[in-house]
């Protein structure tokens, strides 16, 4: 439902989402990465684009050899 259509009309001002607590952030995905790369590889590889606040490196429970 577009905002003007909510209750109070179009003179509502706009709502943020998850309220005023909620940090700026961005999320990446990067995939094809090998086997043997550690978090602190891939912290140091994207390190120079900018602060990283948190790195989660999915990896398969079973290596298929």
């Amino acid at each position: 439902m577009p905002p003007a259509r909510r209750g109070g009309g179009a003179d509502r001002k706009g709502e943020s989402m998850g309220g005023p607590n909620r940090r700026d952030e961005s999320t990446i995905r990067v995939s094809n990465l090998p086997q043997t790369m550690s978090e602190t590889d891939l912290q140091d590889l994207c390190r120079p684009f900018g602060n990283i606040d948190r790195i989660f490196l999915a990896k398969d429970r079973y290596v298929w050899v």
